[in-house]
């Protein structure tokens, strides 16, 4: 079709409003409550425009094209209106600079002044130059306005983590309110109150903490004044430049944009065309790039022990004393344990340096005990043919999503947000698990097992439609053995109603396209295979694509690399069990590891990036740096491969972990390691795994999106597997039932709510969740000390006490970190596949000291 602007014929495809198309064609029409990602809202009123043949004045911001058209969008009449209207917002908005004569000529003395708690205005607002109001006023050469000053009065709320919320700057363009709504399906904020009272909150006024919010730090990046900021960037300097590099706190891997000043970094946001998140973040990537890089327990410089005290000295000193001593040990006496966030060029040198130059099998990578690595150990067990990878916007046109995961809006955000826009479109979401999680409310059916009974549900439903497949004798090759408990068994083991499960199944017999996310809680169920078995069975009835989700930065890509080394690697599990029985003599730490006793360790070598209670047993401290501050390739959950860019100066003396690993092995006698940067790393690692064929910094920068050639096995058939279904029983003496979950947010294993303030008030990783009517029998009070004591061992945390938690439940995360008993962690091992058909441990909480 074609229309015409302001004279100009312009063609149009497709359907689209006279905004999108004006500004497509450079044509100027000003808007405040528009924005690209969300739903047209016509609130500002300051898009209007005149089109030939219609009355009034229509916002161009809803108005759908027509052919044969005539807009005009800047007439006198329309500047008018446009004018008052703005003085309308600018009547309740502290507008004293933006008419002021002298504004041009005051810029050179405001750099300080806009640190005051009340904003009166533009020289005092922390978004001066920002501001998008600004640049409407600029454009449209307001000088005065007309009606009285009103200022509104409100309290700047300072009571949420990361973030202040001044509404006496809002102009109600519901930007904010939207994004919440639309695009984050949090809805935690909304307008309040109507007419000349009418303001953003929350409900019952309550803080954004306790309605809920993510702190996902969209609103923020929406509005288009300074009525919400960010506290740690609210009175910095201007940022000098930004960089483009990708997040490395979870697999999803997003494209972010930091800013950067005087070589620190300011802030971050979601870069607009990110491959991956596509202009959206979650808090880590929001709000924790900055206290992770520049926190203050970083270590800034290489130690070694000196007459029993570690004492600072340079490289050259620190790289002959670790090689010298390591030269001592051989073989499995040596033990090398690598990061949990890394490049692919780290984890290539971490294996050929445990390999070639330590001489050890025993390699631990703590990416070992994630679901990736359970699932393809299933899959190369049984031969059996799977593609790891997929695209993230594929779960978007999916017609019914199975999710068997913990909340995924906090483990995988950005597949969250895709499984929302497929809600949106009208897809069915079916919730399996027990866990609390934001889905609860979009969907369809939430089937709440009791925990530890998984297995039986999925097997129950499994048997539904199995039924249904012989009968249609569609089924060929599957056997009667994959037969589970039956419905009335699984009712009576997981207390769900057999209705719910026979409308399980009937989303899984349904047409379209289905999907099934599984995360990172299946590691951590000792029957997982089982549940992994069920899971591939229902995948191949009815053509179900099952994926793979992980939590690890480049989890997959470092599973890829030691598991193809052509060598046996004993794993994580293995060393650990070995430092607890005293058979390592040497260990090489660089990854999060349990504090063990440690009496029959002669030499430790620390290389990280925090302090930690390691460094009191270190005889050597090496300082790596983090993944925001150096090059490398990481692989996200996907299965796609991207290349981070350094975006801060280095802290200290930190180096990168190829570095410092290539250094001591040359030093003990290793050939080959004489790399001066990552790029030749990867193009040999892309030589000798074919997993990584052809992936090389100049194929990264030529395309757009590159994925590993992940499959696995040959063959696309049934497994049937015997199964235990029997119920446990209650023990008296340990009445609770505790289930471990991966802790969602670190750096290398170092919780960053230890890094944090705010990040700890949103969860913390000493949490220890318990539910109300729970706490109420122990007379127990949210935030006081307790221990959990089971048959495994004991520990102690910070009990938190949640509405949403199932009574007799309770949950905590498994830390690899130091202050985490390593002897119950390996005994939580042992029991867990003693008693295979338990998910959950039993135990009792007290009071702690």
């Amino acid at each position: 079709m074609k229309i015409t602007i302001n004279g100009k014929s312009i063609s149009v495809e497709g359907k689209r409003t006279i905004l999108e198309v004006a500004r497509e064609n450079g044509i100027k029409i000003p808007s405040l409550c528009d924005h690209g990602k969300l739903e047209h809202f016509a609130g500002c009123r300051m898009c209007i425009v005149d089109i030939t043949g219609r009355k009034g004045y229509p916002p161009s911001c809803s108005t759908y094209v027509e052919d044969g058209m005539e807009v005009k969008t800047n007439t006198p009449e329309l500047r008018r209106m446009r004018k008052q209207i703005l003085e309308l917002l600018l009547s309740e908005h502290p507008h004293s600079c933006l008419i002021c004569e002298e504004k041009e000529n005051c810029d050179e003395y405001k750099s300080t002044i806009r640190k005051v708690s009340e904003v009166t205005g533009c020289v005092l607002c922390p978004n001066n130059g920002r501001c998008e109001l600004q640049k409407v006023v600029e454009d449209l050469k307001i000088d005065r306005v007309s009606f009285p000053s009103l200022y509104r009065g409100f309290d700047i709320l300072k009571n949420d983590p990361f973030m202040d919320r001044n509404y006496n700057l809002c102009i109600l363009c519901g930007r904010c309110v939207r994004m919440c709504h639309e695009i984050r399906g949090a809805s935690v904020i909304s307008f309040t109150y109507r007419g000349s009272k009418a303001v953003i909150g929350t409900s019952m006024d309550k803080t954004l903490l306790e309605s809920g919010c993510q702190f996902c730090g969209a609103c923020l990046d929406v509005c288009p004044t300074g009525a919400l900021m960010e506290r740690a960037a609210k009175y910095e300097n201007e940022p000098e430049n930004s960089e483009r590099t990708v997040c490395s706190l979870c697999s999803m891997g997003c494209t972010l944009e930091v800013s950067l000043s005087e070589g620190r970094i300011y802030s971050t946001k979601p870069y607009e065309e990110g491959l991956v998140n596509r202009g959206q973040a979650c808090v880590r990537g929001r709000f924790l790039v900055r206290d992770i890089v520049h926190a203050e327990n970083r270590i800034s410089k290489p130690m070694i022990r000196k007459n029993g005290t570690l004492e600072e000295v340079d490289w050259q000193e620190a790289l002959d004393f670790v090689s010298g001593n390591l030269k001592k040990y051989k073989g499995d006496s040596c033990g090398l344990v690598v990061p949990s966030q890394a490049s692919c060029e780290d984890h290539y040198l971490f294996s050929r340096f445990g390999q070639e130059a330590l001489k050890t099998s025993n390699i631990g990578n703590p990416a070992d005990l994630n679901l990736q690595a359970c699932f393809e150990d299933y899959i190369r067990e049984k031969n059996l043919k799977f593609d790891f990878n997929f695209n993230i916007k594929d779960i978007s046109n999916a017609d019914t999503i199975f999710i068997l995961a913990d909340d995924l809006a906090v483990t995988h955000p950005m597949v969250w947000l895709e499984v929302l826009a497929a809600h949106r479109k009208g897809a069915r979401l079916v919730l399996i698990g027990s866990s609390p999680s934001a889905g609860e409310r979009f969907a369809v059916l939430s089937l709440k097992p009791k925990a530890g009974t998984e297995l039986p549900l999925l097997q129950g439903i499994l048997d539904v439609v199995f039924e249904k497949f012989q009968k249609q004798e569609t089924a060929e090759g599957a056997q009667k053995s994959m037969e589970g408990p039956g419905l009335d068994q699984c009712e009576k083991i997981t207390t769900l109603k057999k209705e719910d499960c026979l409308k399980a199944a009937g989303f899984f017999n349904g047409k379209g396209r289905k999907i099934f996310l599984v995360d990172g809680s299946i590691p951590f169920l000792p029957s997982n295979r089982e549940i992994l078995s069920v899971l591939w069975n229902l995948s191949l009835l009815d053509g179900t694509q099952m994926i793979v989700l992980d939590g690890f930065t480049n989890s997959l890509g470092s599973l890829l690399i030691y598991r193809n080394s052509g060598t046996k690697i004993r794993g994580y599990a293995a060393v650990l069990e070995d430092a607890l029985e005293g058979k390592l003599k040497a260990l090489y730490l660089s990854g999060p590891f349990p504090l063990i006793p440690g009496e029959d360790l002669e030499f430790l070598v620390v290389q990280d990036c925090y302090h930690s209670a390691w460094l009191e047993k270190a005889d050597a401290v090496l300082p790596a740096v983090t993944l925001f501050e150096r090059k490398g390739v990481l692989v996200n959950t996907e299965g796609r491969a991207q290349k981070t860019n350094p975006s801060a100066a280095i802290s200290g003396e930190g180096k990168p972990d190829w570095w410092i690993v290539s250094q001591i092995a040359g030093k003990m006698g290793a050939k080959g390691f004489e790399y001066k940067s990552p790029s030749p790393i990867m193009e040999e690692l892309s030589r000798r795994r074919a997993v990584f064929k052809d992936l090389t910094y100049k194929n990264l920068a030529k395309k757009a999106a590159f994925f590993l050639k992940s499959k696995t096995g040959e063959q696309q058939r049934y497994d049937p597997s015997g199964m235990d279904f029997s119920t446990e029983e209650q023990d008296r003496d340990f009445p609770l039932r505790l289930v471990f979950q991966a802790v969602p947010d670190s750096c290398r294993g170092f919780p960053l709510d230890r890094i944090s303030k705010s990040l700890s008030l949103i969860r913390d990783s000493r949490d220890i969740r318990l539910s109300k009517k729970d706490a109420g029998k122990l007379k127990l009070k949210d935030g006081e000390k307790v221990r959990v004591e089971s048959p495994a061992g004991s520990f102690q945390g910070s009990l938190r006490i949640s509405e949403k938690q199932p009574a007799g439940l309770v949950r905590a995360y498994l830390s690899l970190m130091e202050d985490f008993d390593s002897s119950l962690l390996k005994t939580f091992m042992t029991y867990s596949r003693e008693k295979a058909s338990l998910r959950t441990l039993p135990i009792r909480i007290k009071r702690g000291k």
